[in-house]
């Protein structure tokens, strides 16, 4: 095992760095629930720029996250690629049911505050919600290099979706 001085860098394992992807996705969420209710409504036109700042600094803090997992931690054999790929069919089906979620029921009131609505938009959130999780868990088991950033992104969405919209509706027109 190599000595670890002052000179070298500490590493993190995989798990580590998709547990620190769960956590950074919630507190970005909670950043911009946070940004969007103390802004005073005359800065209404900079919140519109704010789901770009949060991808900004969301990438940058994926970038910051993989630097800190080494490469040899990751799978790129075929096994590997092909669960990566697989994965991420299921976040691209999981999105596109959180932008159904959002055109559907999501209103000023909250997330599903104006039912009631049929037990399929339920079974909806609950598939979408339950296909993010799920691939990020994948990814990791498999050591997928998307792994961390799937850990971001879950974490993100759920708690803006169903925390933040549950507690008072949209704040602008764009569905995360």
């Amino acid at each position: 095992m190599p000595s670890l001085d002052a000179t070298t860098p500490q590493r993190w394992s995989l798990q580590t760095g998709v547990l620190v992807g769960f956590a950074v996705g919630g507190f970005a969420a909670c950043a911009q629930a946070v940004m969007f209710r103390v802004a005073p409504p005359t800065l209404g036109f900079l919140l519109l720029l704010a789901p770009l700042l949060m991808a900004a600094t969301g990438s940058a803090l994926v970038i910051f996250l993989y630097a800190q997992v080494p490469r040899s931690r990751f799978r790129f054999d075929a096994k590997g690629v092909t669960g990566g790929f697989a994965a991420s069919g299921l976040v691209a089906l999981a999105f596109a049911g959180s932008v159904w979620c959002y055109r559907h029921h999501i209103g000023h009131s909250g997330h599903m505050a104006s039912g009631p609505y049929p037990g399929w938009h339920y079974f909806i959130d609950f598939s979408w919600g339950l296909a993010l999780p799920l691939s990020a868990v994948w990814a990791w088991r498999i050591r997928n290099i998307m792994s961390i950033g799937f850990a971001m992104l879950t974490t993100y969405l759920l708690v803006w979706r169903f925390l933040f919209e549950s507690l008072g509706g949209y704040y602008i027109d764009f569905p995360l």
